[in-house]
């Protein structure tokens, strides 16, 4: 008996051993990749930190955007003896009130960030301090060398290397970048714990841009615009510098500026990129589009007359006005002089379908297709909802809304004989290996006008420049220029109708006149005092032109006394 109880005891240390030694094998050899992993994922982290966002290039290869490597601060507040003397020390450094890192340097946290991104010379004074529990970890922050140049262009990136505004969020996908990867531990509670230094696994720069911007012409727009902005107390301006030909934006240039380093400063209504974002009434402007649309379609030639009533014409209760008496005016003295009256009546004897026709060729009414986000179509009206005067009002620019990136492009359609081209910014793309991922080449939207027409328009715009015309301001000296003023009444939303004095200055051109290498377009919102196109903005068209010519090295087209004296006198006016 007692030697059977010995043997069942034995069996069943025997049977347990069993047991055990199988439940060893499977956790040991059948399971244990898969117990690894589990423990691995357990204890184990991985961390994202902000990417190395491409640069952005002007297309002279100057840098107007770039990555900087810079520290961000955490702490292990469990590793600190003295928090309160830690919290005494990083304050005035930090510039974060000392109640505020006590509490993030709470006992209870393992891990907790003290300031992202800081400054070198902060980084510099925090490690002279050699304080424990206290870390860096190297992250990438979004800089703009030029400050407010091209601010509106660009955009800017948010905290997170996510692209906000501007070219920055466009093309988001492309010059973000892979994010940089951290391996981190977590303690028995499941918290971070960051090894000092961290522990970097992945990381991947974004591509480059180059843009069509030349920096040196966006930094003479945004100066001249500037002082025209400040001298006539002007609420606000826009200038597009763009290449006829091809459709390149050369320049693009806003007031009032903002600088995109430190875009929470400023009211988000100044992030705005207003040149494709926002609709305004064009006025005389306009009448360009009229004249090429009655040119083609031979309702009226250059020498064709009209009566203008003497300064005042009513129909059917409404009067249109002119700023002078004019009685016949041929229809390219129609354009000279900036006559509404005329205008009218050449739109009238064009008919709104006709008139219709033209608008939307000219690509009013629909976006551009430019490679910045937010554009708007603007309003244009199909004939069929058009008021009684809606033809008329419209040959003069108003009852008809668009943007100004729209208003240059179609001037460009004139300029090179009659394509509308499309716009863009970036021409070309580049991957951190150098590889050219992508290149923009110009492309023509659809054909406008025939180029007889568009020498016919041209030659009477370049009427417009000559003495006694009204953008004489606008000339230069030993260049051939073809423009148009424009002074367009704001609507007043409140009371209705137009206001008499909130008014909107412009003149848009380009030159050489024949053989175009820029054309520009000036707008001063609501100048103070008088407020026409040919007083406000058409010098500043000059002064641009002038300038940018001399860096674009072209050539005088007509007569001058010493080209060299030219050159001369412009350079000491940069």
């Amino acid at each position: 008996m007692k030697k059977t109880r010995i043997l069942v005891i034995g069996f069943l240390f025997l049977l347990s051993y069993l047991v055990v030694l199988g439940r060893s094998f499977q956790l040991q050899v059948l399971r244990s990749e898969t117990l690894r992993g589990r423990a691995e994922r357990q204890q184990r982290k991985f961390t994202l930190s902000t990417p190395r966002r491409g640069r952005i290039f002007d297309r002279e290869g100057q840098e107007l955007a770039v990555s900087v490597a810079v520290d961000s601060i955490y702490a292990q507040p469990r590793k600190i003896f003295d928090r309160s003397a830690v919290a005494r020390q990083l304050s005035p450094i930090l510039r974060i009130p000392r109640r505020e890192l006590l509490n993030k340097l709470s006992p209870e946290r393992p891990f907790v960030w003290l300031s992202r991104r800081i400054s070198p010379s902060q980084s510099l004074k925090i490690k002279a301090l050699d304080l424990k529990g206290i870390g860096f970890i190297q992250e990438n922050k979004r800089f703009y060398p030029n400050r407010t140049l091209a601010g509106h262009l660009l955009g800017f990136a948010g905290l997170d290397s996510q692209g906000l505004e501007g070219l920055e969020l466009k093309y988001d996908h492309l010059i973000k970048g892979e994010p940089e990867l951290f391996l981190t531990e977590r303690d028995a509670r499941g918290h971070t714990i960051f090894p000092r230094g961290g522990n970097l696994l992945r990381s991947s720069e974004g591509n480059d841009l180059y843009l069509t911007i030349h920096k040196g012409i966006q930094y003479i727009a945004e100066r001249e615009l500037k002082k025209a902005v400040l001298a006539t107390r002007a609420k606000s301006g826009v200038v597009v510098v763009t290449n006829p030909l091809t459709g390149e934006v050369l320049a693009l240039a806003l007031q009032p500026e903002f600088n995109p380093n430190c875009f929470w400063r400023y009211q988000p209504s100044l992030w705005r990129n207003r040149a494709i974002t926002d609709s305004f009434e064009p006025g005389s402007t306009f009448k360009v589009f009229l004249l090429a649309a009655a040119i083609e379609e031979a309702v009226a030639q250059p020498k064709d007359l009209f009566f203008c009533e003497k300064g005042s014409y009513e129909i059917g209760g409404n009067t249109i006005h002119d700023p002078r008496e004019y009685g016949w005016l041929s229809l390219e003295q129609i354009i000279h002089f900036s006559s509404n009256i005329g205008a009218s009546k050449i739109g009238e004897k064009l008919g709104k379908e006709k008139f219709y026709q033209y608008i939307t060729a000219f690509g009013f009414g629909e976006k551009t297709g430019i490679d910045l986000p937010g554009e708007i179509s603007g309003l244009v009206r199909p004939p069929r909802s058009w008021f009684q005067m809606g033809v008329r009002t419209i040959s003069f620019g108003q009852g008809i809304s668009l943007s100004p990136l729209q208003l240059i492009s179609a001037l460009g359609a004139i300029a090179n004989g009659g394509r509308l081209m499309r716009p863009f910014v970036v021409k070309k793309i580049i991957d951190p290996r150098g590889t050219v991922i992508h290149t923009t080449k110009p492309r023509v939207i659809r054909r406008v006008i025939s180029p007889k027409t568009a020498r016919i328009v041209t030659k009477i715009l370049t009427g417009v420049v000559k003495k006694n015309a009204t953008g004489w301001r606008a000339a230069l000296k030993g260049y051939e220029v073809a423009g148009k003023t424009g002074t367009a009444q704001k609507a007043d939303i409140i009371n209705g109708g137009y206001s008499e004095d909130r008014l909107l200055g412009s003149f848009m051109g380009f030159v050489p006149a024949k053989e175009p290498e820029l054309a520009i377009l000036v707008i001063i919102d609501e100048p103070q005092g008088k407020a026409n196109g040919g007083l406000v903005a058409a010098p500043v068209f000059k002064r641009i032109a002038e300038k940018t010519l001399l860096i674009l090295g072209a050539p005088p087209t007509t007569q001058i006394t010493d080209f060299r004296l030219q050159i001369a006198d412009l350079k000491s006016k940069i």
